[in-house]
């Protein structure tokens, strides 16, 4: 494997890596997201959605 590739880019189908949450069957983007960082190297994979308990129960109305 090539350890200098993105390890995201190694994705056989990139369609199923989602970044937005997942709340009452509907993907949310919410307001605001955040960084996932890759631990081994400290180098950002992704951002995703920031959502907490009141997305959720705007989500689900």
């Amino acid at each position: 494997m090539n350890t200098d590739a993105r390890p995201l880019s190694l994705l056989k189908d990139p369609s199923l890596l989602k970044t937005d949450a997942l709340i009452n069957g509907q993907w949310v983007a919410g307001s605001s997201r955040f960084d996932v960082l890759d631990p081994s190297n400290g180098k950002k994979l992704a951002d995703v959605a920031n959502l907490g308990p009141p997305d959720a129960d705007a989500c689900s109305k």
